[in-house]
């Protein structure tokens, strides 16, 4: 297994996306959230490696689609 850090400013993703999509994709993989200064920074761990960069792409759109619904 291999975790995956994805940082999403706080100016630019809304906390409540961010939490969505960790929910989403809670049936994936566990996720683990950490809130600092700037940036919520989410841990994904990846239980499949040759599956990596397909999780990391397919959460970050996830991400990316409730910040639009959300703003």
């Amino acid at each position: 297994m291999r975790n995956i850090k994805i940082r999403f400013h706080k100016d630019l993703y809304p906390i409540a996306a961010v939490e969505k999509a960790i929910k989403t994709f809670s049936h994936v993989t566990n996720a683990k959230l950490e809130k600092k200064k700037e940036y919520y920074i989410v841990t994904l761990v990846n239980r499949e490696l040759d599956k990596e960069l397909l999780l990391r792409g397919n959460f970050l759109n996830c991400v990316l689609m409730f910040t639009k619904t959300i703003l």
